[in-house]
C-alpha cells in the first residue's frame, strides 16, 4: 500500500467529505464496520485502505478516476439502481477486495468506459441477470481473482493471470488474453465463452469446468491451444468470417464459418 498521508476514520465518518480533506496521492484508512454512502464516493488520486472485504464494508457506488487511485482490502456492496465500481478515467486499481452485487441488481458490478482497471485478488460477483464486469473501450488486468461474467467490447484490452472467470463475451474487435492457469465457470447452460463481431480471444490452456462446454465464434479469432474439462468434449459452434486454433483432441468444431484450424 502507500506510504504517504492517510487518515483514520470509522463508520460514522463522512467518507466524502474526509476523502476531500487529503491531498493527491493520500488517502483513508477504515476501520472495519459498515459505511453507508447517500452519494457515489468520488475516488480521484486518492486512496482507501482496510482491512479486507469481509470487515470494512462500504454500501454504495465508488467511482474511481486517475492513475493513482487505489482500494485495497474493502468490500463494496452497490445498490440496486449503481455498480459497485464505476471506473470513468485513467488506470485505478483494487487489491483484495470485493464488489458484490444485491439479487435485484440493475446494473453490473464493476463498469470501465473508456478507461483501465487492474484487479489483483478480488472478488466480482455477477447475478442472473447481470454480469459481474463491463468494459468499453478499456484496459484490463485481472490476477489471481475470481470474476463472474464478464462482457468486453469497443476494442477493449482485457488480460487474464491465474484467475476463474465465469461466462466470457468478448465483441467489437476486444482483445482478451489469458495466460497461467485459468477457469472458465460460466453459469446456466449457454455458453461459456461468445467471441464475435471482430473479437480476438487467446489461452494457451484454459480449463472449462461444466458438464455441456459450449463455446460459439462469429466473426471473430479464437487461439486455445490447450482445453481440459471435467470429461466432456467443447462443442464450438462457428459462424460468419470466423478463424480459430483449438485443441482438436478436447473440441467438436461445428458450422461452416472455420477459415483455420480442424472442422469436425
Amino acid at each position: 500500500m502507500y506510504n504517504d498521508t492517510s487518515r483514520a476514520v470509522g463508520p460514522s465518518s463522512n467518507l466524502e467529505a474526509a476523502l476531500a480533506s487529503v491531498a493527491p496521492g493520500d488517502g483513508l484508512e477504515l476501520a472495519g464496520g459498515d459505511y453507508f454512502l447517500h452519494r457515489p464516493l468520488f475516488v480521484d488520486d486518492r486512496f482507501l485502505q482496510g482491512n479486507g472485504a469481509d470487515v470494512v464494508r462500504i454500501h454504495g457506488t465508488v467511482v474511481l478516476s486517475g492513475t493513482l487511485s487505489q482500494v485495497w482490502g474493502i468490500g463494496v456492496h452497490a445498490p440496486k439502481d449503481g455498480p459497485a465500481f464505476d471506473v470513468v478515467s485513467g488506470f485505478p486499481t483494487l487489491i483484495h477486495c470485493a464488489a458484490r452485487l444485491r439479487p435485484d441488481a440493475e446494473e453490473v458490478a464493476i463498469r470501465v468506459n473508456d478507461a483501465g482497471l487492474e484487479i489483483d485478488d478480488c472478488v466480482v460477483e455477477e447475478t442472473e441477470e447481470r454480469p459481474a464486469l463491463v468494459a468499453r473501450k478499456a484496459r484490463l488486468s485481472i490476477e489471481r481473482s475470481r470474476v463472474g461474467h464478464i462482457t468486453v467490447g469497443g476494442g477493449s484490452k482485457l488480460s487474464v493471470f491465474q484467475s476463474t472467470l465465469g461466462a466470457v463475451r468478448v465483441n467489437s474487435d476486444a482483445i482478451v488474453v489469458l495466460g497461467g492457469a485459468c477457469t472458465l465457470v460460466p453459469a446456466g447452460k449457454g455458453p461459456g465463452l461468445v467471441v464475435d463481431s471482430g473479437g480476438t480471444f487467446t489461452a494457451p490452456q484454459l480449463y472449462y469446468k461444466g458438464n455441456s462446454p459450449y463455446i460459439h465464434i462469429d466473426d471473430a479469432t479464437v487461439d486455445i491451444s490447450r482445453i481440459q474439462t471435467d470429461g466432456a468434449r467443447v462443442r464450438i459452434s462457428v459462424e460468419g468470417d470466423a478463424h480459430i486454433n483449438v485443441d482438436p483432441e478436447m473440441c467438436v468444431v461445428v458450422g461452416s464459418g472455420a477459415n483455420e484450424g480442424p472442422v469436425l
